[in-house]
């Protein structure tokens, strides 16, 4: 796994949410499909609306799409699915059909781990290389009392069979691999969130790319796709649209693009509580609609993971710390280099004996200009 794979998001990133203000009564009536109507509105080629619920109290961790009907000459908002976020940090959320009550879930999702890269090979190298080179010094020599050199004693063969090197290795990459003094690390958390379906299913949706070429590519059926951001560069906020293309140039096939909204709407959700903007989604591949329903639900699925994501990583991210300014003193240091050789060979050098009768040094030269002999 390539080091792009690995999670983005630091220890720092704080996922509290503040209390959720629920929003007055809308002037458009909304109520959830139902298993018998559920058929007549999905799939659909309409907009579908993404936004918070604001229902229940915890609606900022919550999200709902509906679609517009009309029903006896007036508009009804009918919910398709819910979406129910418990944990931001790992993404464990659960979609289901008709509302947040239903039993009918379509899939649910969860952050893939990775084993970390173990280091426990580059430990061992280095306790065997540590052995080797202890076992490959010269036997120590030393002079006698006749002022002959003569080597120090060998170790004499006990009876027992000695350790070998290949052996020491063995001992030493058995420690090491017991994990007896280390700590196991813990799985590393990627940048992929799997997608478990109810017909079995499974979707590995995975975030690629830098902040200018942005993407959350997954396979379905052998076939690979992509939801691809795109930053409206003419406006003075960042805009971000997500679009769904197929990678074998099948182009566009759905899109998620912002609702246009006021300064004043947009201080009025954020001090609600709310952090997804409300958003219009539609699937504009008139072959959608005609193909088996789990085909929209994954386009559906895929395409909240991919707005929801990015949302995490916009709002959430950490302030940038402010830097501490260290005052630094104006005037230049009249300092002399001095090699680092001469340097220890002027602290420890021995004084002859004119010096040892000195016990003050010259005031007019300094330690460190003092030439060694």
């Amino acid at each position: 796994m390539s080091a792009g794979d690995l999670y983005e998001e630091p220890e720092e990133y704080d996922y509290a949410l503040p209390d959720f203000t629920l929003a007055a009564e809308d002037e458009i009536e909304s109520r959830p499909s139902t298993s018998q109507d559920f058929s007549q509105f999905f799939p659909t080629q309409k907009r579908l609306c993404i936004r918070h619920d604001d229902t229940t109290s915890d609606g900022n961790m919550n999200l709902r799409v509906e679609v517009e009907h009309t029903e006896e000459h007036r508009k009804v908002r009918v919910q398709l699915f819910h979406l129910r976020m418990q944990d931001l940090k790992e993404r464990r959320f659960s979609l289901r059909r008709y509302c947040r009550d239903s039993g009918r879930e379509v899939c649910h999702t969860a952050r893939r781990h990775a084993k970390p890269a173990s280091e426990r090979p580059g430990i061992q190298r280095s306790m065997s290389h540590a052995f080797a080179t202890l076992r490959s010094k010269p036997e120590i020599m030393r002079r006698n009392s006749g002022g002959s050199i003569t080597q120090g004693p060998t170790r004499q063969d006990s009876g027992y069979g000695s350790t070998g090197e290949d052996d020491l290795d063995g001992e030493v990459a058995a420690f090491m691999g017991s994990g007896k003094g280390t700590k196991a690390a813990a799985p590393m958390p990627t940048n992929t969130t799997k997608l478990e379906f109810s017909n079995y299913a499974q979707v590995d949706v995975s975030r690629r790319g830098s902040r200018n070429n942005k993407r959350y590519e997954f396979e379905y059926w052998g076939s690979s796709y992509r939801w691809k951001r795109v930053v409206d560069k003419k406006s003075s906020e960042k805009i971000m649209s997500y679009h769904l293309v197929d990678e074998e140039g099948g182009g566009a096939i759905a899109h998620i693009v912002p609702e246009v909204r006021s300064h004043s709407q947009k201080v009025a959700e954020e001090a609600a509580g709310g952090w997804v903007p409300p958003c219009s989604m539609w699937i504009s591949s008139h072959a959608v609609p005609s193909v088996s329903t789990d085909v929209a639900d994954v386009i559906v699925a895929t395409g909240l993971m991919a707005l929801v994501d990015d949302c995490i990583k916009l709002h959430f991210q950490p302030k940038p710390k402010a830097s501490r300014q260290i005052s630094v003193p104006l005037t230049p240091l009249n300092l002399e280099y001095v090699g680092p050789k001469a340097f220890v060979e002027h602290v420890f050098r021995r004084r002859n004996s004119a010096d040892r009768d000195k016990d003050v040094w010259s005031p007019g030269l300094s330690p460190l200009r003092q030439t060694v002999d």
